[in-house]
């Protein structure tokens, strides 16, 4: 198992590629892209070992800013609305 502060995750294309490479060792990362090796045909495993892997995914099923994204910052009156909302909810469930 590698440290933590040692994991990481290396992406890398050219712009004419057809594939992206992906190296980890990070252990989540690790562990979600096996997983969709095993249901999807547009990733692979090219090699790997315990505790990292290097992997190919497909292009056009690639998208890098997809996971970037602002943190919603939420006011107080509406976490407290949010927290409402749940509670009405799991009321509901339970009868």
């Amino acid at each position: 198992m590698t440290a933590r502060d040692e994991q990481e995750v290396v992406i890398s294309w050219m712009r004419d590629d057809a594939e992206v490479a992906v190296y980890t060792s990070s252990t989540p990362h690790l562990r979600r892209l096996e997983t969709l090796t095993q249901k999807h045909d547009f990733v692979r495993k090219v090699e790997g070992g315990d505790g990292w892997g290097d992997f190919r995914i497909r292009i056009e099923n690639f998208k890098l800013f997809s996971a970037i994204r602002a943190i919603r910052v939420m006011s107080e009156a509406q976490r407290q609305a949010a927290a409402d909302r749940m509670r009405t909810r799991r009321r509901e469930e339970h009868r």
